[in-house]
C-alpha cells in the first residue's frame, strides 16, 4: 500500500498501482530522495534503504552508518529499469543484510525486486513474481537466520489486489500462500519474525462495502492465518516488531468519526491482540505511525508524521516504556514544509534503559519542492539531526 492509489469513485473501488511514490510521500506531496527503512545490528553496522532522483527515474538509495558517518553505498539497478526503490531492509550481521522493494522496466510491469549484501557489494537475487500478476512490489523483509527471512507486499492482477508473501528457503526465494481476506483489495505493509515458526504480518483491506480493516496474519511453521484484530473500521497497520512469543506491537494509524486521523498502536499479548493508547499531538490534524521498533522489553520506539492546525507535516516519535506511550520531541530540518519519518532501528542491546542507540530515516520538502533525505538519532537523551547523503 506504500505505492498504491486508491481512488473511490461511488460505490465502486478502483485500485491503481503507482510506481514507486511512497504512501506517505503521496499524502504528504514529497517527492524523490526518501529513505523509506532501516535496519541495526550493532552501533557501527546501520543500513538505510529508500529511493532518489537521477534526472531519468527513480533510483534505489542505500546508506550505511559505519559508526562515525553515512555514506551512500552503491547499489544495482535491474537493467532497463526506469523506476526502482527499496521499501524494507534487514541486518543479519556485518556482512549479510537484505533489502526489498519493487522495479517498473520501460514500458513494463513493476515486479518485485530483492538485493543480499554479502559483506563487499549489492547483488540482486532472483524473486519471484505470482503467475498473471499485472504489478508486485515488497514493502518489507525480516530475517530469521541467513538461510531463512520473509518478505512481504502486495501483487494485483485481473480479480484485484492480494497479498504476497515470500519465504527465503536456503538460497532461493519462493511464493507462499497468504489469505486475502477483502474481495478486491488487501494489503501487508510490515513483517517481523520471532523465530521459523513465528512470523507475523500487518496490512489492512477493503471489505465488501468498502470499509478499510486492519489486517494480521500469522505463521505458525505451516501456514498464513488470519489473525482477528482489535482495531475499529478505518484502521491502517504499516508496521509490526516482536519482542516475544508473547508480545509484539503493531502500529498504524484510524480515521475517526469527525475525519482526524490518530495514531495506533495494537499489542499481542500470547492469547489476543488489544489497542493500547498511544498520544497525539496537540492540534493535531493527522497523526501515522510509520514504522516500530524493539530495544528492549520496555523500551519500544515508534515513528511517523503529523499534520499540525497550521498545515504543516512534521515529525512524529513515541516511546514505549513498559506501562504507557509518551510523544518525545523530535526535530524537524529548517525550511522544510513536509518532514516525515518512514523507518526505524534500534542498536540491540540488553537492558530495559534507554541508553541504546536508535535510528530514525524519512525525508523532507522544502518550499521550492526540492526534497532532501533525512536521519535522526536517539542518544538516550534527545533525538538529533544527523547528516546524510542524497545523490
Amino acid at each position: 500500500m506504500k505505492h498504491l492509489l486508491k481512488i473511490l469513485i461511488g460505490s465502486c473501488m478502483i485500485v491503481a498501482l503507482v510506481a514507486f511514490f511512497p504512501r506517505t510521500a503521496a499524502a504528504s506531496g514529497m517527492a524523490s530522495n526518501i529513505l523509506l527503512g532501516a535496519t541495526a545490528s550493532s552501533e557501527d553496522n546501520v543500513w538505510a534503504v529508500g529511493e532518489s532522483l537521477n534526472g531519468v527515474g527513480t533510483q534505489t538509495l542505500i546508506e550505511h552508518w559505519n559508526g562515525s558517518k553515512w555514506k551512500v553505498v552503491p547499489s544495482p539497478n535491474p537493467a532497463g529499469a526506469q523506476s526502482n526503490v527499496f521499501e524494507g531492509v534487514a541486518a543479519v550481521s556485518e556482512d549479510d543484510a537484505w533489502a526489498v522493494g519493487a522495479f517498473t522496466p520501460q514500458g513494463g510491469s513493476t515486479q518485485t525486486l530483492i538485493e543480499r549484501w554479502n559483506g563487499s557489494k549489492w547483488k540482486i537475487v532472483p524473486s519471484p513474481n505470482p503467475a498473471g500478476a499485472i504489478s508486485s512490489f515488497l514493502n518489507s523483509v525480516s530475517v530469521v537466520s541467513e538461510d531463512d527471512a520473509w518478505a512481504v507486499g502486495v501483487t494485483q492482477d485481473s480479480s484485484g489486489v492480494h497479498t504476497l508473501i515470500e519465504h527465503l528457503d536456503h538460497d532461493t526465494w519462493v511464493i507462499v500462500n497468504s489469505p486475502s481476506p477483502g474481495p478486491l483489495s488487501n494489503f501487508l505493509q510490515g513483517v517481523s519474525a520471532v523465530s521459523e515458526d513465528d512470523v507475523w504480518a500487518v496490512g489492512d483491506f477493503f471489505d465488501s462495502s468498502n470499509a478499510e480493516l486492519t489486517l494480521i496474519e500469522h505463521w505458525d511453521g505451516s501456514t498464513w492465518t488470519v489473525v482477528p484484530s482489535s482495531t475499529p473500521v478505518n484502521g491502517v497497520l504499516n508496521g509490526v516488531a516482536a519482542v516475544s512469543k508473547t508480545s509484539v506491537w503493531a502500529i498504524g494509524n484510524v480515521i475517526e468519526s469527525n475525519g482526524t486521523a490518530e495514531t495506533l498502536t495494537e499489542r499481542w499479548n500470547g492469547t489476543t491482540w488489544n489497542v493500547v493508547t498511544s498520544p497525539n499531538p496537540v492540534g493535531n490534524q493527522f497523526s501515522t505511525f510509520k514504522a516500530v521498533t524493539v530495544a528492549a522489553k520496555k523500551n519500544v520506539w515508534a515513528v511517523g508524521e503529523y499534520r499540525d492546525s497550521a498545515g504543516s507535516t512534521l515529525t512524529l516519535t513515541e516511546h514505549w516504556n513498559g506501562s504507557a506511550w509518551s510523544i518525545i520531541s523530535s526535530p524537524n530540518p529548517a525550511g522544510a514544509t513536509i518532514s516525515a519519518l518512514q523507518g526505524v532501528a534500534a542498536v540491540p542491546h540488553e537492558a530495559d534503559d534507554e541508553d541504546g542507540g536508535v535510528w530514525a530515516v524519512g525525508g523532507d520538502t522544502l518550499l521550492n519542492g526540492t526534497s532532501f533525505t533525512l536521519i535522526e538519532h536517539w542518544n538516550g537523551v534527545k533525538w538529533r539531526i544527523v547528516p546524510s547523503p542524497t545523490p
